[in-house]
């Protein structure tokens, strides 16, 4: 197997560009005092080095990793792909990544991928679960970042919640099929055990 060629450092790139390891890191992050004619220079050995600057050290120096955990109940069921790419464009609009977690419908998994998240640092915390169980709530209790509910209520956990609106969109599925003239609606829904969703969308088509 070939030896993997070990990644530029700034160093590198300082050496190449004929400058210190501090006007490189102010060049690169287009901070103000540098020369154009060095700041050129220096972006020029950056891309003939392949230079990638540590996301690590940044995040070390900042105190944030610029990263963002979503979890969601299940990454198959249609409804969720569409959350993720809300999420992930909203978040790249702010300059932040999303690591993703599928929790299977298994709360345990769910809890076992918030503490991973957390202990990679994550700048904040998405929670798109179908229901929100006790376990969660003592999790959410003591949450190291912060922390955003989806999809489902979390009376009594005192963080943001963004839900939608399901008995008002029941009603307006069985509105519009009336409108269509028809008087024998069927109702077909996952066990309502699993989703309280379920029941709050049969009450509006009720």
């Amino acid at each position: 197997m070939a030896a993997t060629a070990r990644p530029s450092t700034i160093r590198d790139v300082a050496r190449q560009a004929g400058v210190s390891t501090a006007t490189v890191s102010r060049a690169l992050r287009g901070g103000v005092g540098v020369d154009p004619t060095t700041r050129a220079r220096v972006e020029a050995a950056a891309r003939e080095l392949r230079y990638r600057p540590s996301g690590v050290a940044r995040s070390l120096k900042l105190r944030a990793t610029q990263t963002l955990g979503l979890i969601v109940t299940d990454i198959e069921n249609p409804f969720f792909p569409h959350l993720v790419r809300a999420v992930e464009d909203a978040a790249r609009m702010q300059g932040y990544s999303v690591i993703l977690a599928d929790g299977l419908h298994d709360s345990d998994r769910e809890i076992q991928s918030l503490e991973v998240l957390a202990r990679r640092q994550v700048d904040g915390l998405l929670v798109a679960s179908s229901a929100i169980t006790e376990r969660h709530r003592d999790w959410i209790a003591h949450r190291p970042c912060p922390l955003v509910v989806l999809n489902s209520a979390s009376p009594g956990t005192g963080v943001p919640t963004a839900v939608s609106d399901n008995t008002d969109g029941g009603r307006q599925v069985a509105e519009h099929l009336l409108a269509l003239g028809h008087r024998r609606l069927t109702y077909i829904g996952a066990p309502s055990s699993m989703n309280p969703a379920v029941e709050e969308r049969l009450a509006g088509v009720r």
